[in-house]
């Protein structure tokens, strides 16, 4: 995307939307998930090295409710196919053609969208920032083909790199303007989502259990 139409009233007045959504669930003060989001302001995070700020996500992440897994690039697709086993789940959505050819070798019923007759085990996508102060993972339709990632299914499967983990609110917004620069961004399409057990651990739909794999550097 050129400068001339990153800069166009429509995708300023985008951007400007994220960004107060940002600030307003840094705000709220509805739920045990945004009680915790109250509590960071809209500045940069402290922190001493690569692995403070991964583990500083980390226990965000699964404070929250999420779940961690470990893993490697050369072990990632494995350790995928042993979870979606263990927890038996069959009938999948997989946007990426290696991926979903992968997954069909190994028994797995893989679907590039949403199947019309029954809802999917679960989703399997990507995110390229995840946010080490509360814990939340960004979403895009790029990976996942679908405006909101909630709705699809009762399990997200996200894969991503440790090296995408972004410290705060601030610093995601700047990673997202050279992001714009170099390859464009759907601004109005973006969301922040934020695991949430909640108090009885039961998942649904709006309310997806997210089940993270990062790849190690």
């Amino acid at each position: 995307m050129s400068r001339s139409n990153a800069e166009s009233p429509d995708h300023i007045t985008n951007k400007e939307t994220i960004k107060r959504q940002i600030r307003h669930a840094l705000n709220e003060n509805k739920n045990s998930s945004n009680e915790t989001l109250s509590r960071h302001s809209f500045s940069y995070l402290n922190y001493s090295d690569k692995e403070d700020l991964k583990n500083i996500f980390l226990n965000n992440f699964r404070a929250a409710g999420g779940l961690y897994i470990g893993c490697t690039a050369e072990d990632c697709e494995d350790k995928l196919v042993r979870l979606l086993k263990a927890q038996n789940l069959q009938n999948l959505i997989v946007t990426g053609q290696k991926l979903s050819e992968k997954l069909k070798t190994q028994g797995s019923h893989v679907y590039p969208s949403i199947p019309k007759n029954f809802p999917p085990d679960a989703a399997v996508v990507n995110s390229y920032i995840l946010v080490a102060s509360n814990g939340s993972i960004l979403f895009s339709p790029s990976f996942s083909h679908y405006p909101t990632i909630k709705n699809i299914s009762k399990n997200i499967i996200v894969i991503a790199k440790e090296k995408h983990i972004s410290p705060d609110f601030k610093t995601t917004i700047e990673m997202m303007d050279r992001r714009e620069e170099q390859k464009g961004i759907a601004w109005n399409l973006l969301e922040f989502i934020r695991p949430n057990a909640g108090g009885d651990n039961k998942f649904s739909f709006e309310n997806p259990r997210i089940i993270l794999l990062l790849i190690a550097e």
